[in-house]
């Protein structure tokens, strides 16, 4: 059963200082603790996702069991049974050199769902067959192959029974994950007059909305001046949320969904509005405009630190942003994960482009920016290779013609009226960016 709570706890003792006096924070239980991110300024962030089992010993994460519950089980290959009562277990280790668990799964109504965990034993001869719990009873034997190596089974687990708890305030609530241990780990911000997911969404004027997840864009209209947008989804899907309106600057306005449509559909094509044909969907109306819940955004003053948390408060009630504010690019960045290494990337990235200079022989890469923006304006544009993604940071619109070669032919490129093209950096090394390590309480 949900429990539901308010929960706002103090910051003193948590290794970070920040301006407000209280945030909704994270807190490890006396099994299930928390995992952390440290960067090598001394700065914290938790990780919302992953926990660790402490009597497992052991990296673990919700997911829903036989018995209707949410458990936290550890990262594990599967178990089967090798006799026809279905019980003795081994473990198929496939995907883990060193396996220390695994994990017994049931079949019910067809679908695999775990129904045990147990600790894995040394390695032991390989099986030919095995056998499995379906509905109730032992079905097999079922043929096995492929590269396994087997392991014996010295012990069994009871996962952490994991809930949904609640912290509110006036206009946002938090959904957290909370065991009868203690862990509280805030999971997602949720807006209380539409009791719908949001995230916070940085305007250019420095204020915060609590925009809707799950808004889907207005990608067509019901009308042939393409100036009713509606929206669609597949045909078993629920009706949306909200949509989402894009415009050219990108500035994004969030609509309430409203009756089903079945009238013709048209699409924006340039500077033509073309009737379109969408067979198999579920077509919505768009509504009125979204009251958003508006945040009051208070960056951390730590002048020892490069990066600095983010707190957004809905009067009393603060939470902490999953962002962090970058003091040396001056932007607010995000955890992300680059190989073994986390590093805190700038959230407000443009795209790379590759284009020519005169002639067409030398490759330049340039961004283009909006005149007019409601999201702050990136500093950085990102370009694909090989490897992944490189980083360059945007320097000032081009006084010099760009070109672009097509079929051979070199012809100068010209931005739409709506943008400006910016010159970039050289590629940036990871190292431009705050590095972070991941470790967690035991």
């Amino acid at each position: 059963m949900t429990r539901t709570l308010v929960l706002v706890l103090a910051l003193a003792g948590c290794g970070d200082s920040i301006t407000r006096d209280t945030a909704l924070e994270a807190t490890s239980g006396t099994r299930l603790k928390l995992e952390w991110y440290l960067f090598e300024d001394g700065t914290k962030q938790v990780e919302p996702r992953t926990f660790y089992d402490t009597v497992m010993h052991a990296r673990c994460e919700p997911r829903e069991y036989a018995d209707g519950t949410t458990r936290c089980l550890p990262f594990a290959d599967e178990a089967v049974y090798i006799d026809s009562t279905c019980e003795t277990a081994v473990g198929r280790g496939t995907t883990l050199d060193y396996p220390t668990h695994f994990i017994g799964y049931d079949r019910v109504d067809g679908e695999l769902v775990p129904a045990r965990v147990l600790a894995a034993g040394d390695a032991r001869a390989p099986i030919t067959a095995y056998y499995e719990r379906q509905d109730g009873m032992c079905e097999g034997p079922l043929t096995t192959s492929g590269d396994v190596t087997y392991y014996t089974i010295t012990n069994s687990y009871t996962p952490v029974v994991m809930q949904e708890g609640i912290a509110e305030g006036e206009h946002i609530a938090a959904r957290l994950q909370v065991t009868e241990d203690g862990l509280r780990a805030p999971i997602e911000l949720r807006d209380r007059a539409r009791d719908a997911a949001c995230r916070p969404e940085v305007r250019t004027d420095g204020s915060v909305v609590c925009a809707p997840t799950s808004a889907v864009p207005t990608a067509l209209f019901s009308d042939p001046l393409c100036t009713a947008g509606v929206v669609i989804v597949a045909p078993t899907s629920p009706a949306p949320e909200a949509a989402a309106r894009f415009d050219a600057s990108g500035c994004t306005t969030y609509y309430a969904v409203g009756a089903p449509y079945t009238g013709p559909l048209f699409e924006a094509r340039g500077d033509f509005c073309a009737r379109v044909s969408r067979p198999g969907v579920q077509v919505f109306e768009v509504g009125a405009p979204l009251d958003l819940p508006i945040l009051e955004r208070t960056v951390e003053d730590e002048p020892s630190r490069r990066l600095q948390r983010v707190t957004l408060g809905d009067g009393d009630f603060i939470v902490l942003d999953d962002r962090l504010y970058d003091t040396a690019i001056r932007a607010d960045c995000r955890r992300e994960i680059i190989g073994f290494t986390a590093r805190c990337l700038p959230e407000a990235t443009a795209r790379a482009l590759t284009r020519f200079k005169s002639g067409c022989t030398l490759e330049t890469q340039i961004a283009e920016l909006p005149r007019r923006t409601c999201a702050p304006t990136p500093a950085f544009a990102a370009a694909g290779t090989d490897q992944g993604s490189e980083m360059h940071a945007i320097g000032a619109p081009l006084t010099m013609p760009v070109f672009t070669l097509a079929q051979g032919f070199c012809s100068p490129y010209t931005t739409s009226e709506d943008y400006v093209a910016h010159s970039l950096g050289p590629a940036l090394g990871p190292d431009a960016f705050a590095r972070g390590v991941r470790y967690g309480e035991r």
